[in-house]
């Protein structure tokens, strides 16, 4: 099959999948809520709560909204797209939805299209590459996350790839802009942040005054996005204590695990607020040493433009499966398209154990954790082994 025919089938059958109405997460509806807030009640969504809306249960913009007492949790350049496409909706709940899941679909269609170009993996031999690109088009994962439910994670998927690409031309200022605007899609980004730079500082003509200027342009550019940002949501000014009860939340990860044994061994002596931030400040410290680690590594590497993909799917994979106190199979999303290209078995074995996510495995917070992370982990330990 032709890269063309890949794109064009997987394409079709996103767009099928994206009819159905979400069944395993509310979060498209939380989008949906929080456009709802910022557009019909000129509320911003930082500083105020759904719950605060008179009679918001009859709203159908904001019936289905979960979390309805917490500010949002997601970052504002996303948060300006909720508002554009409840806006763009005239008013009618279905045309939103369905705008919700055309987006995703346009970002899979790209992000399909720039994997299908090879330019991101130009030292994969061309019949592997075709095996994988046929794999991640036609990925379970892909069509129930961000077809079936919706997801948003693919559009900072998109950006991150984005930025991979335009440094594989050279193209340092828009990389620079693209990384930032995946950032603001969704915060997980920013540990990606510094592989970037790394590659401006060691990559970067300091001769070429044209390198100079586009750079220069891509920073000013990312700087003038947050600034706006800031502005518009008056994010210095924000009441952040109203945000602790989603970010001390926990359940099926690691964290959530090994915080239930402690619960376990301790019996009566057991203080939650004083185990949880042991553990969470423990988890946080080994994550940003091993990061530095990494960080040190891949500056003293070398082909910068070739290992960075290898070196952010690493990262993310740490970050998402290890270091983070909550965890749900869709955030395998976040690292997936491009971990194709340097991890391929494990990426495939993680998207395919997604599937046990919609069994009775969901419900056990341990088993979930070691089918979803612990397995795919002990093949990749197994390959290095031989």
């Amino acid at each position: 099959m032709s890269s063309l025919k890949i794109f064009f089938y997987s394409v079709i059958l996103f767009s099928v999948a994206g009819l159905c109405l979400p069944n395993d997460s509310s979060d498209v509806y939380g989008y949906i809520a929080r456009g709802a807030q910022q557009f019909y009640f000129a509320m911003n969504p930082y500083a105020s709560v759904v719950s605060e809306i008179d009679y918001w249960r009859e709203n159908i913009f904001l019936t289905n909204m979960l979390w309805e007492n917490n500010p949002a949790p997601y970052v504002p350049l996303f948060m300006i797209l909720c508002k554009a496409l409840v806006a763009l909706s005239f008013g009618n709940f279905w045309v939103s939805l369905f705008l919700f899941k055309l987006i995703n679909l346009i970002a899979y269609a790209v992000l399909v299209f720039i994997l299908c170009q090879g330019h991101l993996a130009q030292q994969i031999h061309a019949h592997k590459l075709k095996r994988m690109l046929l794999i991640l088009a036609f990925n379970p994962l892909f069509m129930m996350e961000l077809a079936w439910n919706g997801h948003n994670d693919i559009l900072m998927c998109l950006f991150i790839s984005l930025a991979f690409y335009f440094l594989t031309q050279k193209k340092y200022g828009l990389s620079l802009f693209m990384i930032s605007a995946a950032i603001l899609i969704k915060f997980l980004a920013i540990v990606l942040m510094p592989l970037f730079i790394i590659v401006l500082i060691k990559m970067i003509n300091f001769k070429s005054l044209r390198s100079l200027a586009g750079s220069f342009l891509g920073l000013v550019f990312s700087l003038i996005l947050l600034i706006g940002l800031v502005i518009n949501y008056d994010l210095l000014n924000l009441d952040y204590s109203r945000f602790n009860e989603n970010l001390t939340l926990s359940h099926k990860s690691l964290f959530n695990s090994l915080l239930s044994f402690l619960k376990i061994l301790m019996g009566d002596n057991y203080t939650e607020s004083f185990y949880y931030s042991s553990l969470k400040n423990t988890f946080l410290a080994a994550f940003l040493i091993f990061a530095c680690y990494l960080y040190f590594k891949f500056f003293k590497s070398v082909n910068h433009c070739q290992n960075i993909m290898k070196y952010s799917s690493i990262l993310m994979f740490s970050l998402i499966m290890l270091a983070s106190p909550k965890f749900h199979s869709w955030y395998l999303l976040c690292f997936l398209p491009f971990s194709f290209l340097s991890f391929a078995e494990i990426s495939l074995v993680l998207s395919f154990t997604h599937l046990l996510s919609f069994t009775l495995i969901d419900q056990a917070n341990i088993l979930n954790f070691l089918i979803m992370t612990g397995l795919p982990a002990l093949i990749v330990l197994r390959d290095l082994k031989k």
